[in-house]
């Protein structure tokens, strides 16, 4: 008994979090479902506003991460709950989902264009097969070139957690976010509000 305490406790003092991921995101069927119900929750709740059904699907352990820009690099914030009247960052008011989207494809996330102001491709897609190395990324840039003293312990979290979200893009909204299993219930870990082609 004391022994599986012991490593409970270090597992969660490794990665911020122990073991309450999956240890994959294998889309089974049921997982596939619930994934498509909560992918769908979140768009809904951006269109209507609706702060208690974003927050439901926050997972209180890790938060949220919410990425920007400001000026030519990336940043994040952590919370554990939005608000829609005090936006993340400040400057940059949470806008609402307008279109309606009616399906869901499962394939490689769509890259915008600068050039052409235009998605790769169109609809509502969620990404399972590539990794994003959103937070880690920005911490490692971070750490480089503004000195902020990220432990290991950090950067260890923030991989786990881009390894195990999945990036979903509503295109016609320019409306990208992450899910993540947690549990047994898909939740969201980051949204990047970076705007595209800013500096």
């Amino acid at each position: 008994m004391k022994k599986s305490v012991v490593i409970t406790v270090f597992l969660f003092l490794m990665f911020g979090f122990g073991s309450v991921f999956a240890d994959s995101v294998g889309l089974d069927k049921q997982t596939k479902k619930s994934l498509d119900i909560a992918i769908f929750q979140v768009l809904e709740a951006f269109k209507t506003q609706d702060q208690k059904a974003i927050n439901t699907l926050i997972n209180q352990e890790i938060g949220l991460y919410i990425v920007y820009r400001n000026g030519v690099m990336d940043q994040f914030i952590h919370v554990d709950s939005i608000n829609f009247k005090s936006p993340v960052p400040k400057y940059l008011p949470y806008d609402t989902v307008e279109k309606k989207y009616y399906s869901l494809r499962y394939k490689k996330a769509p890259i915008f264009s600068c050039e052409t102001e235009k998605w790769s491709d169109w609809g509502l897609v969620v990404d399972v097969d590539n990794r994003y190395n959103v937070l880690t990324d920005i911490a490692t840039v971070q750490k480089e070139y503004n000195e902020i003293n990220y432990t290991t312990e950090e950067i260890a979290r923030y991989k786990k957690i881009d390894t195990k979200s999945l990036k979903v893009v509503a295109t016609a909204d320019s409306f990208v976010f992450y899910m993540i299993f947690i549990d047994g219930k898909w939740y969201v870990s980051i949204f990047d509000r970076v705007e595209y082609c800013s500096a």
